[in-house]
């Protein structure tokens, strides 16, 4: 998927084709993002078959026209806004690394999203920002962000949590309240964080707590049985096989015989034959 890059904020919807907008299920993005260009992400997810955006290499920044639908909320510099994502019919979203904060309420009771990836450069997650989002399964938080606001993730259907922090960050009450951790698993960077995260308050509770080498052995022995491996940045498999490549989100996003799939940046199930074997680029 190449990336649509908005040099001029507010412009997105000109520099979509009508015949890719009916049909695409992810958009890649760079450059700057304005209100009226979520706006228009919004409406592609709910009218269209848009279900994974990749926000990786974009910004958001101040801009004219709101967001929301029903609030008259705007765009500020290096920031997800308060119900920004609320109304997003969209299952996989991997925010802006240049992306600073998430504030509460952010993508309040989505009940579509299923996976997200957090930026580099987030420092702190806002006070019921994935609340009651009930097919959240899937989320990797990075090691920037310090501090997670009250009943954050309450409600919530998380499955797996990988935390790219060694240090837990701070957790405000309730930040997991309604989920079920004891058969949740928690991904921390080595030993000495699975240490640290066992002793602070609230990460403990997750039934199963292990390092991301712990994480991948499995999955490393079953790429190697499929012939599965990540080369330059693309996924590339090489078995005379049937291959069908999805996002967490359970979304068909290739599909073909053995050789390089160029995708962007995210995480995938890569089936080959009868074995699957989860892959990030």
């Amino acid at each position: 998927v190449n990336p649509y890059t908005v040099r001029l904020k507010g412009t997105l919807e000109s520099l979509v084709p009508q015949e890719v907008k009916d049909t695409m299920t992810t958009i890649a993005l760079c450059g700057r993002l304005c209100g009226k260009d979520i706006y228009y992400l919004s409406d592609c997810a709910e009218q269209l078959s848009l279900k994974t955006i990749d926000m990786s290499e974009a910004r958001i920044v101040e801009g004219p026209g709101k967001y929301n639908k029903e609030y008259s909320y705007t765009t500020t510099n290096g920031i997800i806004g308060t119900r920004m994502f609320e109304d997003f019919n969209i299952e996989e979203v991997i925010l802006p690394k240049s992306v600073t904060t998430i504030e509460g309420y952010a993508f309040n009771q989505n009940t579509n999203i299923k996976n997200v990836v957090i930026g580099e450069s987030t420092t702190s997650i806002g006070e019921k920002a994935f609340y009651k989002c009930t097919a959240l399964e899937n989320i990797t938080i990075s090691a920037s962000v310090k501090e997670i606001g009250m009943q954050t993730f309450r409600g919530s259907n998380l499955k797996c949590v990988i935390c790219e922090g060694e240090t837990p960050a701070k957790l405000g009450s309730f930040c997991f309240k309604d989920i079920d951790l004891e058969n949740a698993t928690l991904v921390v960077p080595n030993e000495a964080a699975v240490k640290a995260y066992k002793a602070a308050k609230y990460w403990k509770d997750f039934g199963n707590i292990i390092t991301k080498d712990q994480h991948t052995t499995s999955i490393a022995q079953v790429a190697e049985e499929t012939g599965v491996s990540v080369k330059n940045g693309k996924i590339v498999v090489e078995n005379n096989a049937e291959v069908a490549i999805y996002t967490f989100a359970g979304k068909l996003v290739a599909a073909g015989k053995d050789g390089e799939y160029n995708l962007p940046k995210g995480n995938y199930i890569v089936k080959v034959g009868n074995n699957a074997v989860k892959v990030r680029l």
